[in-house]
């Protein structure tokens, strides 16, 4: 019997997701260390938790997306819509 592998059909979108934060940390020219700070001033969230978020290593929930859309002041809205230019979003943002 020949074993069958369950995929999401969102699992796509997620990854590209994650790629997409990536992309805007790089953008924005900060560190890992950088995006935890601002995603919690008062208790930064460590680089390597950033790095199991954008590498699918921890489970990307709507907490994380909202804490890293306020990172950079920007919409949850504009974080997940993958057909927005992220330089753009840049633009639009105040980040603190």
């Amino acid at each position: 019997m020949s074993e069958q592998i369950c995929v999401s059909p969102h699992a796509s979108r997620v990854k590209a997701l994650r790629e997409r934060l990536v992309q805007l940390r790089k953008a924005a020219d900060i560190s890992q260390s950088e995006l935890g700070r601002r995603m919690n001033p008062d208790s930064p969230i460590l680089k390597q938790e950033i790095f199991r978020i954008e590498s699918g290593e921890a489970l990307l929930t709507f907490e994380k997306l909202s804490m890293i859309s306020d990172a950079y002041d920007i919409k949850t809205s504009e974080l997940v819509d993958l057909d927005k230019d992220i330089d753009k979003i840049l633009k639009k943002a105040h980040p603190r």
